[in-house]
């Protein structure tokens, strides 16, 4: 019995003393977890600024989505082949399509600050220019799935667009930047949603080509306050496939 216990008072003893060496040393945790710390601080930005975007393309294709069928209820309703055909011919038209084929909360005629609150810190995606001023005393709607839209008939002299939409995805919350949370879309006569390239082509049409979208994200990218052309930044994302890859 004794040399039983003897043996196996050995073996744990052993077993102890190869548990010690196979332990970290306080050194060892302390630069394992600083090594632990710098890849956190080095890739959790990243992880979190590509989560937002997609959180703010999915909120914009909702809107898309919704657009998209109001569109075509209004083009069938009216038994039309275009919008022009479904009577979308002035800015008063616009605002009943709103009214009737969307799901709105909140209804801010003339006034952006009604259903945005404050708009000063609105800005390009490069530049500090506040786009939102231009725009401050038109009609906006905020809808039932949290973006707010504002409607402008007949943006530009292309004869194929009917409207331009501004859409902030988050209703006035930050970071109110071109290209992040608020955008424009193009409504086109024969009902395609796509970009615009503003007066520099009276041909374009829906969808447009991927040059064309290139060409117009020159102006959404822009670093220059001068710069006041607020085009490009949808098409990009249309280009991509939804996805914010710049």
């Amino acid at each position: 019995m004794k040399i039983k216990f003897a043996f196996a008072l050995a073996e744990a003893f052993n077993h102890f003393k190869n548990i010690r060496k196979s332990a970290f040393t306080l050194a060892e945790v302390l630069v394992t977890l600083a090594v632990i710390g710098i890849v956190a601080a080095m890739t959790i930005p990243t992880l979190m600024n590509n989560y937002q975007k997609d959180v703010y393309v999915t909120s914009l294709h909702k809107v898309y989505n919704e657009l998209d069928q109001a569109l075509q209820r209004r083009m069938t309703d009216s038994n039309a082949n275009d919008l022009t055909q479904a009577g979308l011919t002035s800015q008063d038209a616009v605002n009943t399509w709103v009214k009737n084929y969307f799901k709105v909360n909140t209804i801010c005629e003339g006034s952006a600050t009604n259903c945005l609150g404050d708009i000063t810190g609105y800005k390009k995606l490069k530049s500090s220019f506040n786009f939102m001023t231009e725009r401050a005393n038109e009609n906006f709607y905020a809808l039932a799935n949290g973006a707010v839209i504002s409607p402008l008939y007949h943006i530009n002299n292309d004869p194929n667009c009917t409207m331009a939409i501004l859409v902030d995805v988050n209703a006035g919350n930050k970071p109110n930047v071109l290209g992040r949370d608020v955008f424009f879309m193009y409504i086109y006569n024969n009902g395609g949603i796509d970009d615009s390239l503003d007066n520099a082509d009276t041909t374009i049409d829906a969808p447009m080509t991927n040059a064309k979208r290139d060409t117009a994200f020159a102006d959404c990218n822009n670093n220059s306050n001068g710069n006041t052309q607020v085009h490009g930044c949808f098409g990009q994302i249309l280009k991509d496939d939804w996805q914010m890859n710049y």
